[in-house]
């Protein structure tokens, strides 16, 4: 595998707000404190208090999660690690994607296994864990139950609703329909009978556990034990909808659309096949989609036995994480990264500790063989990134080198131009206009000539051109980033020491687009 890398702001892929982020541009550091760099992670570590109690709660936690599937040496290790007070960890969450999903949810993993390992080797006196946090509570299956593999998209059909961590898996025929070269390690994880979160956990246990990454399912009364008090008083007195709120108008005010919107309580009620949302009527407290009512001592009745009857939305679920694990950092996709951007005064009004906002790896992978094409017709991978009205000019400048534009022409007639109206003017002044006119006209028509003639070029040169654009169909799936569409086991297939690649030539703290060939 080879690397080179490309800008992010190059690849015209990124949201503004991300971009300025990246730039740290002025008036954006309100919004997230310190900017993440090996030497503020430090800071942070310096600085973060963590409750002995939730510690040793939280380890309690993994190791049941753990029970079932066999330890690797790194996992294990790191585990004992987190009892130690001068252990941090370094968090991503994501959703329990089929199969892992786009390329991307991979990147993640190891972006967070990477942060965790160069933070260890600046600073040896502290612990940095990798956790994958499991969204075992999102609900929203439709995003999750397929992915992209050799060229067809796989889903899986089923009628279980609720919590999608809950789900209990199918035959693997009923998963992965038309599927021929299920990857073994997908087939071991997903076994019928398993819940998605545990399958989940296995596949990543044995993609990633071999370099210390720690899963945690935080669906679990012990852990939301823990967020009682923040989740009694958002039921209360709904003061993250306030805080957010503020936030949103803050980013508003500088330009910034909003990215995510608080509700007035910003809870769901979470059973086995439900997840609904607790919304205030009047003064009673109900649970949309379903006949539960609740007068407010009832519902924090409920909440004091039954912690785990309630789930955090997307507004108070980094909250929870950062509640319940000693967190330096997060990491996130630009999207993630500014939704958390609107969180910060929530975190503040509650005392807990706002990890670094972590950008996670990018990266576009191509193959020799198609590298070695594009050289050939004088272009890179990298190219590819353009727009197409700058892509084929390149190529026509590369394959047709004395390529045919009116530059020079143009320049001569704006000289015409100017002289003819020195003339006319000192002749009739008002004649200026129609001076300009028919310049223009002919301007025009030059430009419409130019346009021709660049096309009987691309004609003429079309072979070239489609080799090219046979290539970004396959690198740029749907016209969109390869990362977003095709699952890593495509990869995996082609170059199976992919994973020990990727963790070996992905930077962390290196904000920038990785091209990777293979």
């Amino acid at each position: 595998m080879t690397k080179s890398q490309i800008p992010l702001d190059e690849t015209n892929a990124f949201s503004a707000i991300f971009l300025d982020y990246l730039a740290q541009k002025q008036g954006l550091a309100t919004f997230y404190g310190l900017f993440p760099s090996v030497e503020n992670a430090g800071l942070m570590a310096s600085k973060r208090q963590f409750d002995k109690r939730h510690r040793a709660i939280l380890v309690d936690a993994i190791s049941q999660q753990y029970q079932d599937i066999p330890f690797k040496e790194a996992v294990l290790s790191n585990l004992d690690l987190l009892k130690a007070e001068n252990t941090f960890t370094i968090t991503t969450g994501h959703q329990l994607n089929l199969a892992t999903g786009p390329m991307y949810v991979v990147l993640k993993l190891i972006s967070t296994i990477n942060a965790a390992k160069a933070l260890a080797l600046k600073f040896p006196q502290y612990h940095f864990v990798p956790i994958y946090w499991m969204a075992t509570e999102d609900h929203d299956f439709e995003e999750i139950n397929h992915f992209n593999y050799l060229g067809k998209t796989i889903t899986w059909q089923t009628t279980q609703t609720g919590a999608v961590g809950k789900f209990i898996v199918e035959s693997l025929e009923s998963m992965f329909p038309d599927v021929n070269e299920i990857p073994a390690m997908v087939k071991e994880a997903y076994q019928e009978g398993l819940t998605l979160a545990k399958a989940t956990q296995k596949l990543v246990h044995a993609l990633l556990g071999k370099y210390g990454l720690i899963c945690l399912d935080a669906d679990q009364k012990a852990l939301k034990e823990l967020f009682v008090p923040i989740m009694k008083d958002e039921i209360v007195f709904g003061k993250a909808s306030l805080k957010v709120k503020e936030t949103i108008e803050a980013l508003k005010a500088k330009g910034y659309k909003s990215q995510v919107n608080p509700r007035g309580i910003n809870l769901f009620y979470l059973e086995h096949n439900v997840r609904e949302r607790i919304e205030k009527q009047g003064d009673e407290y109900v649970v949309l989609n379903t006949a539960l009512k609740f007068k407010e001592e009832e519902l924090l009745e409920l909440l004091s036995s039954h912690p785990e009857k309630f789930s955090p939305n997307v507004v108070l679920r980094p909250l929870y994480q950062c509640t319940i694990l000693p967190d330096i950092a997060t990491v996130g996709g630009p999207s993630e990264l500014a939704y958390w951007l609107q969180l910060k005064s929530l975190f503040d009004t509650y005392a807990v500790s706002f990890p670094l906002l972590m950008p996670r790896d990018f990266a576009l992978v191509a193959t020799n063989a198609q590298q070695t094409k594009l050289e050939k017709i004088g272009i890179e991978v990298k190219d590819l990134f353009q727009d197409q009205a700058s892509l084929n000019k390149l190529i026509l400048d590369k394959v047709d080198h004395n390529h045919f534009n009116l530059t020079h022409e143009m320049s001569f007639l704006t000289q015409i131009n100017d002289s003819l109206l020195q003339k006319v003017h000192a002749i009739d002044p008002t004649l200026n206009a129609t001076v300009n006119a028919e310049m223009t006209k002919i301007a025009k028509g030059l430009n419409d000539l130019e346009k021709k003639i660049t096309k009987a070029l691309e004609r003429k040169n079309e072979t070239t051109f489609n080799q090219v654009f046979n290539i970004k169909s396959k690198l740029f799936p749907k016209e969109g980033l390869q990362e977003r569409h095709d699952n890593f086991f495509n990869f995996q297939l082609m170059h199976p020491t992919m994973i020990g690649d990727l963790v070996e030539n992905l930077a962390s703290f290196d904000f920038k687009l990785n091209i990777l060939i293979i």
